[in-house]
């Protein structure tokens, strides 16, 4: 049994990916038969950064810039690795270039 852990991350809140990528996703993997065991969506993790404008005269003019990063974490089981690598190509096709993805296959 092979567990296939997708992390996705991103710096704006999708819902859409949340409508149209899951619906794709549980579509095909209805047909190859592999198990999704959760969908996991993690608080999201806020980055602040402090910038000076002009570093030799004025100290006190800095601008601020926060980050918002969201994640979301999958499970998938199945039996053939084959069949999981080629659900990760066609995943890869699926999901936009501004997403982060973390792929971790672990043998059970």
């Amino acid at each position: 049994m092979y567990t296939l852990k997708l992390t996705i991350q991103s710096l704006q809140k999708k819902n859409n990916f949340k409508k149209d990528y899951l619906s794709r996703i549980k579509y095909f993997l209805k047909n190859k038969n592999i198990t999704i065991s959760g969908n996991i969506q993690t608080k999201k993790k806020n980055t602040k950064y402090t910038v000076l404008r002009s570093p030799h005269v004025n100290k006190k003019s800095r601008e601020h810039f926060n980050f918002h990063i969201y994640k979301q974490t999958f499970y998938i089981l199945n039996n053939n690795l084959d069949i999981l690598i080629n659900f990760l190509i066609i995943f890869r096709k699926i999901i936009p270039k501004n997403l982060l993805l973390t792929i971790q296959i672990i043998k059970n």
